[in-house]
Formats: structure tokens, C-alpha cells, sequence
């Protein structure tokens, strides 16, 4: 009894020994096809006998397929077939224009069981590489927005493509190969004209496949070369396929929700950082010569082109700058064309207020009327009047000591209301520099 049941779980040991294992998907060459092309493809996998089935999903009925050949093709290269495939189905494939959607699953079915899902991309424009021996002199041009289908073709093999941006723009590029179905494990670098690496990747997130998400410094070419981390190549074992993108970076944001604050904004062009303003007309109130306001999301050691439209007292030589709305300077003098004056400024912080002038508006002048007031030299705070918003104007009087006639040394600042300079120098008489202060550019 002892002996048969020894003999039964032998016999059962090698029986699951024997059980085919699982089917199992590995390599698709290429990765994506164009409508209404017809292209072959291969495919690659792990025991995939003479009867397995290559299915599409839902789409069966919308492609054109025509099967080939099978055979047993061991890996090359020293790889593992773990990783390529020791089985390759050779099939041509053709999806039509009227194909609806952007990529065609693909899976792998034996009597064994069901592969995972790989997906076929599907686009209507493809740039294929060709000849691409992976210098920057024979750098294979590249338009964002037209993905490249490419393949490390050999070991220690290079792609090279030359890419055309401009300043402030943000180039995104991106492999897909290992996430698909490829044995490529990428990397990815970045070069400029010079041929200085700005950017690499190897392994973007928890994935294989490289990522590359860069602000352009100036106008010019720029250069992606595209390898395997281990230096393997294959014509059919390591196809990628390669997407550029070029961002207009966010616009900065404007605001002018605090006292004093008035900017109408006619263009906020992140790209040539050009801001092109003018004040706000306020009918009834005036001349339309104030104006002031916040820049949020700026970037240190940009220059920016701040250009102001109006003419006559709206446009002062220099603009008035902070980036703490406490402490102003003074850009270089403004460039000046017939309606419209510029104000170059090579950002100090990434956040800056700008107005005609430094700003001293009710809060300060509160301030000013308390300290004097307080100080015990004959004067009294009193309202001089409400403004039309209902905003009381604080002033001071003086009365002379016994009632007498004394002579007096009368100082008027702001003969117009914008000029808030003059403002500050009477500020400055009171009681010497305050924390808010004017400081000369250069």
C-alpha cells in the first residue's frame, strides 16, 4: 500500500511537470501602423504552439489580416527569451481610414490560456527612421506632433533626430517600446546645438520607457538620441516609438485686486514674454495716466518685454518695479515708438508689481496724518472730504501758538494724482526713510 501511493505521487509530480506552461506575448514589430497601409507585422512569444490563435478584440471585423508563417526563432544577442520570444508569427496587417480609434489590441490564444493585451498603435501619420546612423551632422529632422517610429537595430546602435523650438517653450518627449511590447529598454538624452546634454532619462517613473519634459532656453535646433540602457539592438526585438511635443508654457498671472491696483492687459505672451498693457478708463475720473499691478509665475533671469500703451503722462521714462511691493527700483529707460513704450526687465523674483510710479495710496496717507498727529507739533488730524467711493480723505491743520500770524513754508505733492513719487519725498520730510522705500535703478 506504502509502495502504491509512493508510485501515485510520482506519477502526479511528473504529469504537472509535463502541462504546457502558459502562453505569453512578447514582442510586437513595429508598434504602430498608419491607416490604410498595409504592413507586416511580427510577433513574438513564449509557448505558442502551431494552433495558437492571434485575435483583435472587437475590431476582428474592421481590419484585413493575411497570416504568413510560423516558426521557432531562438533569441539573439545573449538575451533571455523570457524577454524576446522563442516562437515568431509573421502576419500582414491593414487597418482602413475609417478606423475609428487610436490604437487595435492585440492578444495571443492557445489551449493553454489567454496572453496579456498588448496594443497596436494606430495613427493616421507616421514618420518611419530611416538611415539613421545616429550622428548630429546626419540628425534625422523630426516635427512635433508626428510621432517616429524607429528600431535599435544592432548593439551599441544610436538614433539621432533634430528638433526646431523656440524660447520658453516646453519640449515633452517621450518613448513608448517596454510598455507596449518591445524588448528595448530606453534611454533618452537631450542636446543642444553645442551638443551639450541638457536632459536624460532612463527610466521614467516605475516604467522602462524614458521621459523627457524640458523648458527651451533660446530659439534654435535641439537634438534627441534615443539608445538601449545596455547597449542591445535588434531589427525586430527592440522597435520604440518616439512622441515630441512642444508646450507653450502657462501664462502669467496678472491681478490688480488691491488698493491703488489698475492694469487692462491687451497680450500675455509667454513664449516671446512680451506683456502688453494700458490703464483702465474710468469714465468721469480723469485722465487714464495710473497704473499698477502683480505678476505671478514669472521666471527668475527671463527678460521680459513689459510694453505700455498711451502717450503723454501715461507713459514715464521708467516704469516702477518690486518684487515685495515694499522696496522699489526703476527699470532702464523705456523704449519708445510712436503710442507705445517698452520697459525691457530682466526678472529679479517670480513674482513682481509694476506700476507708473511707487504707489502710495490711502492706506499710506492714514499712516502719514496718525504718525504726524501723534508727533505733538501743533497738528490735528481731521477728514477733508469723501471721495467718490466713499473713502475718507485724511488731512492735518495747524494752529499757530497764541493765535498769532506766523510765517509758514507751504509743500504740495501730487499736483496730479498719479504722481505718487512726490508723495514719498513729503513722507521722507516727516521723519526720514520708512520701510517702504524708493531706491534709484543702478
Amino acid at each position: 500500500m506504502k509502495s502504491q501511493t509512493s508510485e501515485i505521487l510520482l506519477a502526479g509530480v511528473l504529469l504537472s511537470s509535463l502541462q504546457a506552461e502558459p502562453p505569453k506575448l512578447n514582442i510586437i514589430s513595429p508598434l504602430a501602423i498608419e491607416k490604410g497601409v498595409t504592413q507586416k507585422i511580427l510577433i513574438r512569444g513564449l509557448n505558442l504552439p502551431a494552433n495558437t490563435q492571434i485575435h483583435f478584440g472587437e475590431n476582428e471585423h474592421k481590419i484585413l489580416r493575411c497570416f504568413h508563417s510560423r516558426k521557432s526563432t531562438p533569441p539573439p544577442n545573449r538575451l533571455n527569451k523570457l524577454v524576446t520570444g522563442d516562437t515568431q508569427f509573421t502576419l500582414e496587417l491593414t487597418v482602413p481610414p475609417s478606423f475609428e480609434g487610436s490604437s487595435l489590441p492585440l492578444f495571443l490564444v492557445t489551449p493553454e490560456g489567454k496572453t496579456k493585451t498588448a496594443s497596436i498603435q494606430i495613427l493616421p501619420h507616421l514618420q518611419w527612421e530611416k538611415n539613421n546612423d545616429g550622428s548630429f551632422e546626419k540628425a534625422i529632422p523630426i516635427k512635433p506632433g508626428t510621432p517616429v517610429h524607429g528600431t535599435i537595430h544592432k548593439n551599441q546602435d544610436v538614433d539621432t533626430y533634430k528638433i526646431s523650438a523656440q524660447a520658453g517653450q516646453i519640449l515633452v518627449a517621450q518613448i513608448q517600446a517596454n510598455t507596449i511590447a518591445s524588448a528595448l529598454d530606453s534611454f533618452l538624452y537631450l542636446y543642444d546645438d553645442q551638443f551639450h546634454i541638457l536632459a536624460s532619462n532612463d527610466d521614467h517613473g516605475q516604467k522602462r520607457d524614458s521621459k523627457i519634459t524640458f523648458q527651451i532656453p533660446k530659439n534654435g535646433d535641439y537634438f534627441l538620441s534615443v539608445l538601449d540602457a545596455h547597449d542591445y539592438g535588434d531589427p525586430v526585438l527592440h522597435p520604440y516609438l518616439l512622441t515630441t511635443e512642444l508646450q507653450n508654457p502657462p501664462a502669467p498671472k496678472v491681478s490688480f485686486d488691491f488698493p491703488g491696483g489698475n492694469v487692462n492687459v491687451l497680450n500675455n505672451d509667454p513664449v516671446n514674454k512680451v506683456l502688453r498693457f494700458r490703464p483702465i478708463k474710468h469714465k468721469n475720473r480723469g485722465w487714464d495716466c495710473w497704473w499698477y499691478f502683480k505678476v505671478e509665475g514669472l521666471s527668475k533671469g527671463q527678460t521680459w518685454q513689459f510694453q505700455l500703451e498711451g502717450s503723454g503722462f501715461t507713459t514715464p521714462r521708467q516704469a516702477a518695479f518690486s518684487t515685495d511691493n515694499q522696496i522699489w527700483q526703476q527699470t532702464a529707460p523705456g523704449k519708445k515708438e510712436k503710442n507705445l513704450i517698452t520697459y525691457a526687465l530682466k526678472v529679479p523674483a517670480n513674482t513682481l508689481w509694476l506700476a507708473w510710479g511707487p504707489p502710495f495710496h490711502l492706506d499710506h496717507a492714514n499712516q502719514l496724518v496718525d504718525e504726524v498727529a501723534a508727533a505733538k507739533v501743533g497738528a490735528k488730524k481731521f477728514t477733508l472730504c469723501t471721495s467718490k467711493d466713499g473713502h475718507k480723505v485724511p488731512a492735518l491743520r495747524w494752529t499757530p501758538e497764541g493765535g498769532k500770524d506766523l510765517p509758514a513754508i507751504w509743500i504740495q505733492a501730487r499736483q496730479h494724482a498719479w504722481e505718487s513719487g512726490s508723495s514719498w519725498v513729503c513722507r521722507v520730510l516727516h521723519n526720514g526713510w520708512h520701510p517702504v522705500t524708493w531706491m534709484p535703478h543702478g
